[in-house]
């Protein structure tokens, strides 16, 4: 580890710059084509690297976190999108142009997660870590799926929709 006045090296997941109360950074995912945002917020004085390796921990199981995570997820989204058919105005011609989730097992064919967050605790039932993916569907908008995050792994905890 190197420290460079408000930017860290660290070896599992490259380099991260403090401001704004939040350490920033990318994680690269080998099953994400782009890197997540990551975000880490603690207070200054709080060693990051115990939250450096949750974000490294992330990154090697997010192929078995999609599979343990996708039955509360698919549950989310067809929730949401009985909503948008039922009182956002929106109907199944607008959503057959976009992919199908018929099933648990699509659910990740329509989201693209884009930022990880771990730190201080959002809620007492909500967990110290969330994910931020963009839905693929006609009502443009976020999940912010809250997790429990621990140095053994990340048990879900909700769902949001944010936009």
């Amino acid at each position: 580890m190197s420290v460079f006045g408000r930017s860290i090296q660290l070896q599992n997941i490259g380099r991260l710059k403090r401001g704004w109360g939040k350490w920033y950074g990318q994680l690269a995912v080998a099953e994400l084509k782009k890197p997540l945002d990551l975000r880490i917020q603690i207070a200054a004085k709080e060693p990051v690297e115990p939250f450096a390796e949750q974000a490294r921990l992330f990154a090697a199981t997010y192929a078995q976190l999609q599979e343990h995570f996708r039955d509360e997820l698919f549950e989310n989204n067809q929730f949401y999108k009985k909503l948008d058919m039922e009182d956002g105005g929106l109907t199944k011609a607008d959503f057959a142009k976009h992919p199908p989730v018929e099933s648990a097992a699509d659910v990740w064919n329509v989201l693209r997660p884009f930022r990880l967050c771990l730190g201080l605790p959002m809620h007492r039932y909500l967990g110290n870590a969330y994910l931020l993916m963009d839905v693929d569907w006609p009502n443009p908008h976020y999940f912010q799926m809250y997790m429990a995050a621990s140095p053994t792994g990340f048990e879900y905890k909700h769902t949001d929709f944010v936009g």
